[in-house]
């Protein structure tokens, strides 16, 4: 009986071991960079602009209201609609995103949708300020979208980066409030997609991409 007891016992602990050798041994688990999750087209087989597999100018209101109920970053309950005011107005869908990412807050992100006649104009994925990622950096948006089109500063630390050929658009920041020349280390602040017939409204391009100038362009009023 002892020596069943003591079988047992030993097995047990021989268990242990392994499991904590196991567990020492394997790698911590961590989530896929923000850029992987949410600027890569190709995982969702769809063309710029796209984001999440819905596509400005081609995805419907129902597509994507079921788009982001399946979405598995989507907080679940965040999806709300407004409604246009009116006959051919614009109506506004927003949900919340969580996962992968431990935050303090309840969401980390967000996608904000604006419909017209049933069908996505426009598209903005944005990040909490204070949440912004050291694995979502312009350079990330320039091996999507390639060399910046149109930029501009506005202000000490942000730049807007613009791909009308593209229908994005790219805001990003910088701790530093040198900012020039631009930099491919900027941390992504926002992202913003449009259909490609809407076009970004632009009264003079910016030529360079490093020394982009105050006044590169400006948007038309």
């Amino acid at each position: 009986m002892y020596r069943l007891i003591g079988a047992a016992l030993g097995l047990t602990a021989a268990c242990a071991l392994l499991v904590a050798a196991v567990s020492a041994a394997a790698p911590a688990l961590t989530p896929p960079s923000v850029a992987e999750q949410m600027l890569s087209a190709a995982r969702f087989d769809c063309s710029q602009p796209c984001l999440q597999g819905i596509a400005p100018g081609v995805t419907t209101l129902e597509q994507l209201e079921t788009l982001l109920e399946n979405n598995p970053l989507v907080q679940p309950g965040s999806i709300a609609y407004q409604a246009p005011e009116q006959e051919g107005g614009v109506g506004y869908m927003r949900c919340n995103l969580t996962g992968p990412y431990r935050y303090h807050r309840n969401y980390w992100g967000w996608i904000e949708a604006n419909v017209q006649d049933g069908t996505v104009t426009r598209l903005e994925f944005g990040l909490q300020r204070d949440f912004l990622r050291d694995d979502f950096r312009l350079g990330d948006a320039l091996a999507v979208f390639g060399r910046p089109e149109l930029c501009k500063l506005v202000g000490p630390d942000t730049v807007v980066i613009i791909y009308p050929r593209s229908g994005a658009l790219v805001v990003a920041a910088t701790d530093d409030y040198r900012p020039l020349p631009l930099s491919p280390g900027w941390r992504i602040v926002m992202v913003e997609y449009r259909a490609l017939d809407l076009a970004f409204e632009i009264a003079e391009l910016s030529m360079s991409w490093h020394g982009c100038a105050r006044t590169s362009y400006v948007h038309v009023p």
